[in-house]
C-alpha cells in the first residue's frame, strides 16, 4: 500500500509518518510487502488512543461508538469504548476507522457516483461496508428487485431456495452506476432529493394554511404543520425525480408518496411553483434551486395557465 493510501484510510495516513505502514511491518527497501501487520508498542498505542479520542472527526466517531444526538457517549464513556477498540490488532484498529469513515458518508451516490466500473476490490468492499450501515435485509430484497437484474431475481425465487440477496451479492452481481439506480428507485435518498439545507430555504416560502376556526364560520391563516411540511417536501423529492430520470409518473418510487402527480398538478395551477422561485430570487446560495423551478414552471405552463390564490396548496 505504501504511502498512497486510499482516501478513507484516516488512521493509518495519521500513523504513517511517525509508525510507517500499520498493515505491513516495516520492511527492507527492495523486499516485496507482504501482510505482516505491526504489533503494540507503548508509544503506537498511545498514539491511537490519542487519536481516537480527540482527533476522530466527528461524524467517524458516530459510527465506530456509541453516541446520542449530542455526541455525548451512552452506557459507557468514550475512553472506555476506545479501550475495548484497543484490544484488537493495530491493523484492525485501523481497518475499524476505515469502515467507519467509509460509512460515515452521506450518500451511495458521494461514494460511488464517480465510478463507472469496480477499479478495484476496495472500492466495491467499502460499498458493501455503506450499504451494511445503510440500509437492512428488507431494503437489499428491494434494491434486487429494482435491478431487475436475472441473476438477482433468481437468488430470491423460493422454488430455488429463495434468500435475501446481501451487500456482497449486490455489488458483485451489479456495476456502481446499476447499484446507484436501483438503490434510487427502491430505498433512497436519491440523488435528486432535496438537501436539508435547500429544504431550509423553501420550507419558509410555502404560503399559510386557511384553516376554520372551532364552531366560527370564521377563517384563520396559520403556517403548514411540521407533518404537512414533511408531505410537501416528499412531494417535491418525487417531482424532482421524475424529471430528473425523464421517469412515468408512474415510474416514481412509492416512498414519494401515492399523490405525486397530483400534487405537481395542484403546484403548478395554484402558482406554486412560482411563489417558491420568486422568494428565493437575489438569494445566492439559492441559485441551483431558482434554476429548477425555472425548469418546472416552464413545463407547466405548457400544460397549465398557473393562477395565484391564497390559502391551503
Amino acid at each position: 500500500m505504501g504511502t498512497n493510501y486510499p482516501k478513507y484510510e484516516l488512521l493509518a495516513k495519521a500513523l504513517d509518518a511517525q509508525f510507517g505502514n500499520i498493515y505491513e511491518y516495516n520492511v527492507a527497501e527492495g523486499e516485496d510487502p507482504a501482510f505482516d501487520g505491526q504489533e503494540w508498542t507503548d508509544e503506537l498505542r498511545t498514539a491511537v488512543r490519542q487519536y481516537l479520542l480527540h482527533d476522530l472527526p466527528g461524524d467517524i466517531r458516530g459510527q465506530l461508538f456509541q453516541l446520542d444526538t449530542d455526541g455525548a457517549a451512552m452506557d459507557i464513556g468514550i475512553e472506555e469504548q476506545v479501550d475495548k477498540l484497543l484490544a484488537l490488532e493495530p491493523w484492525e484498529v485501523a481497518f475499524e476507522v476505515r469502515n467507519g469513515a467509509v460509512a460515515a458518508v452521506p450518500t451511495l451516490q458521494e461514494l460511488i457516483g464517480h465510478l463507472g466500473a469496480w477499479p478495484s476490490g476496495e472500492e466495491s468492499a467499502d460499498a458493501i461496508v455503506w450499504l451494511e450501515a445503510h440500509s437492512d435485509m428488507n431494503e437489499w430484497r428491494e434494491i434486487a428487485r429494482a435491478s431487475n437484474h436475472p441473476e438477482l431475481r433468481a437468488m430470491m425465487v423460493p422454488v430455488h431456495h429463495g434468500r435475501s440477496p446481501l451487500p456482497d451479492d449486490l455489488v458483485r452481481v451489479l456495476s456502481p452506476k446499476e447499484l446507484l439506480a436501483a438503490w434510487d428507485a427502491a430505498v433512497g435518498p436519491a440523488s435528486t432529493d432535496l438537501t436539508d439545507a435547500e429544504w431550509r430555504l423553501l420550507a419558509p416560502a410555502f404560503p399559510l394554511q386557511k384553516v376554520r376556526i372551532r364552531n366560527n364560520a370564521a377563517v384563520a391563516l396559520r403556517p403548514p404543520s411540521d407533518n404537512e411540511l414533511a408531505r410537501k417536501r416528499q412531494s417535491l423529492n418525487g417531482i424532482r425525480y421524475k424529471f430528473a430520470h425523464n421517469a412515468r409518473w408512474s415510474q416514481v418510487p412509492g416512498r414519494y408518496g401515492k399523490h405525486v402527480y397530483q400534487a405537481w398538478f395542484n403546484y403548478t395551477k395554484s402558482g406554486l411553483f412560482i411563489r417558491l422561485r420568486d422568494a428565493l430570487i437575489g438569494k445566492a446560495e439559492a441559485k441551483t434551486l431558482v434554476t429548477w423551478l425555472d425548469q418546472v414552471i416552464a413545463r407547466g405552463q405548457n400544460k397549465y395557465k398557473p393562477h395565484q390564490r391564497e390559502g391551503a396548496i
